[in-house]
């Protein structure tokens, strides 16, 4: 697939003035000038500064689906699965902390006009938890429910350490990445304690 050269520039220049100075003070004419491009062709190309910022989120959508695309496909043993699919929102946390803290801080009310286009995305990469569910079921080591459920916990479970790793600073993987596997795969009680 072709890349548009002149596009990721100008969304690398975005997604580093909306980090360094928030959505509403990020101007056009920076990005377009980091972007080392001219202001009409940012607005050509993406149309408004909302616009811009809707495209970041879905270039990122993109690149978590592929990531977990790539993990449904390639293991196929469950638990190694859910531990792949941490690694790769982990290491996505570590290319895009400042499109995360942005879309966390000020998204919902930036994006509210496609909000429905960016709901359809997430739920493709719910699709993909939901097969690992499904496959894990049949197999026999998940106990058996409805794996569009199980998707959408393990999902929110993984972005509220995320929200807290904006929030308070602390990185997720080394903080709590490998208790995260462990509590939702087999809980919190005690198997000796009845």
């Amino acid at each position: 697939m072709h890349i548009d050269q002149v596009n990721e520039r100008i969304l690398e220049a975005a997604e580093a003035e909306f980090a360094r100075h928030g959505y509403h003070e990020a101007v056009v004419s920076d990005i377009a000038a980091r972007a080392q491009v001219g202001k009409g062709t940012v607005y050509r190309r993406f149309g408004d500064k909302q616009s811009l910022f809707a495209s970041l989120v879905r270039r990122g959508l993109a690149e978590l689906q592929n990531g977990v695309e790539a993990v449904v496909d390639r293991e196929s043993e469950p638990k190694q699965a859910l531990l792949a699919v941490l690694d790769v929102y982990f290491d996505f946390f570590d290319q895009a902390r400042d499109l995360i803290a942005i879309t966390i801080l000020e998204g919902v009310k930036i994006t509210s006009g496609i909000h429905d286009e960016l709901r359809q995305e997430v739920k493709k990469v719910l699709a993909l938890f939901g097969r690992i569910f499904a496959n894990g079921m049949q197999e026999g080591f998940f106990k058996t429910g409805d794996p569009h459920k199980m998707a959408f916990l393990l999902h929110e479970f993984i972005w509220s350490v995320l929200r807290g790793a904006i929030f308070f600073g602390y990185n997720p993987r080394q903080e709590y990445g490998p208790d995260m596997a462990e509590i939702f795969l087999y809980g919190t009680t005690n198997p000796n304690v009845k």
